[in-house]
């Protein structure tokens, strides 16, 4: 993955439709046959996370976010190469919404810890999240949402605040 058009993406600036094309273009490429449910991880779980970033309104920022923000954890794909193709602040907010660490616990915690000092970037962990479970209850996969209520605690602090729309329909997909 090499430097593109894209390496200058900022938080604080518009950001155009042909990023968001190349970062979903750049997802296909970064996650190759990985699959969500029945279906490519970018269909079943990606564009998912973007139709809400889109649902909510949020900046095209986000959309690139949304295609991007589990390369780090699940490709081979570093964050410089992330900067390296949509920019410094595409990196780190990737970065902040991945956790690293041998347990789930300890991946959360990082998480959280990250997000903690860059709220800026909490809504598209809250969105990805809601994704996930959304998933879960539409797909019938209902085992995991103890999993993520057990974690609602870790992470209410930071989603309340961020947005306070998503985490309602985040709590009521989880009956919490």
């Amino acid at each position: 993955m090499t430097t593109s058009a894209f390496n200058h993406l900022r938080f604080d600036a518009p950001v155009p439709e042909e990023a968001v094309v190349a970062a979903r273009a750049f997802a296909i490429k970064a996650h190759g046959d990985q699959v969500y449910g029945d279906k490519s991880y970018v269909e079943g779980h990606l564009d998912r996370v973007e139709a809400l970033v889109r649902f909510y309104k949020l900046p095209n920022f986000f959309r690139v976010g949304a295609y991007l923000h589990d390369t780090l954890e699940d490709t081979a794909v570093t964050q410089e190469e992330l900067a390296q193709s949509f920019g410094v602040d595409i990196g780190d907010m990737v970065d902040c919404v991945s956790g690293f660490g041998e347990t789930r616990r300890e991946r959360n915690e990082d998480i959280v810890g990250k997000l903690q000092h860059n709220p800026q970037y909490v809504p598209l962990k809250l969105l990805d999240r809601l994704a996930n479970v959304e998933a879960c209850v539409e797909e019938g996969k209902l085992e995991f949402l103890p999993m993520y209520r057990k974690e609602m605690p870790m992470y209410y602090g930071l989603f309340s605040a961020a947005y306070p729309e998503a985490y309602a329909r985040l709590c009521r997909a989880l009956n919490w």
